[in-house]
């Protein structure tokens, strides 16, 4: 019985099956092949919508005006951004609209901030807006007949707008506004700097003022040596807990004449550093090695006889140091 089965099924089938079973295998490819046709005529046609120059013109006023942007931190920025930080201001902006970004230069911030790993940026659209958008596109290119064909036809135009939409012009309108907005802020910015320049060029050198104009001889002299070497100027930079203090003498074209290394004169003038252990022994050290630092940069200021010192006020132990030093 079971031998009669097998002979049965190993039967070679009839030309008429046969030939059912080619027509539907050439039915189902015919099928497949024109949804791949379809498919690529509709990107094809969302690529050509998307490019062209006039549907990019009426979308970018748009997407420009409604855009909005927001930022996250990495697990970087949550670690290392905290109320001091100087990403502090943009390390959580929520749909923050971009025409905001028209003045300033925070959006050079985020770029930076970004490229070191501290926040991601997100523009994006509102989904009413992509709809509206959509809406407004349909009505151009949509068919108004209502015959079955037309019916089914405008569906495949909606797949070739949505397509167009979401995958060519939002990208490439982001991109363009991303760039747009590094630009403007550039300009902003080297303009800013250009006028502060101009500012800075457009004061006079400073002019000294003799106070022993009594003594003609001390006056000659004081205005021969800056016509030679110009106007001598101290800059002093206080440092901190592992940076030293440098006094630096420039003259009239701003080459370095002397300069002076402090090791300790940062160290504040009474540290509590008294234990049990040392009984006072190293605030005595501490003590005297910032007295020596300090009589040693009287003694160079003596010595340079700078017409003008300038300090670099950077923290308040510049201002603890002025007091201390005057």
């Amino acid at each position: 019985m079971e031998l009669a089965l097998s002979l049965v099924d190993l039967q070679p089938t009839t030309a008429a099956e046969r030939d059912s079973n080619d027509f539907e295998e050439r039915y189902r490819l015919r099928e497949e092949r024109a949804k791949d046709l379809l498919k690529n005529a509709q990107t094809m046609l969302a690529f050509e919508i998307a490019y062209d120059p006039n549907v990019r013109q009426s979308l970018r006023n748009v997407y420009e005006k409604a855009s909005v942007l927001s930022t996250s931190p990495t697990a970087k920025g949550k670690h290392e951004i905290d109320a001091f930080h100087t990403y502090h201001s943009i390390k959580r902006l929520q749909g923050k609209p971009v025409d905001r970004f028209s003045t300033g230069v925070q959006y050079l911030e985020i770029i930076r901030a970004e490229r070191e790993g501290f926040i991601t940026q997100k523009i994006e659209l509102a989904e009413f807006t992509k709809v509206e958008m959509l809406r407004e596109m349909e009505k151009l290119f949509l068919s108004d007949s209502t015959t079955t064909a037309a019916t089914l036809w405008n569906e495949v135009r909606r797949n070739v707008l949505d397509e167009s939409l979401k995958i060519f012009l939002l990208p490439a309108l982001e991109r363009e506004l991303r760039r747009r907005l590094t630009d403007e802020a550039e300009d902003r910015l080297i303009k800013d700097i250009s006028h502060k320049l101009d500012m800075m060029l457009l004061v006079r050198p400073y002019s000294v003022r003799h106070q022993n104009s009594n003594n003609e001889s001390y006056r000659a002299e004081e205005e021969e040596e800056e016509k030679r070497v110009g106007v001598r100027v101290l800059s002093f930079v206080h440092g901190g807990v592992e940076a030293p203090s440098m006094a630096v003498v420039l003259d009239g074209e701003g080459e370095v004449i002397q300069f002076l290394k402090l090791n300790y004169l940062s160290e504040r003038k009474h540290m509590p550093t008294v234990t049990e252990e040392n009984n006072g022994e190293e605030e005595q050290i501490v003590g005297k090695d910032r007295n020596s630092d300090m009589n040693r940069l009287k003694s160079f200021i003596i010595r340079t006889s700078p017409k003008v010192i300038a300090l670099a006020a950077t923290s308040m132990d510049c201002k603890r140091f002025m007091d201390d030093f005057t």
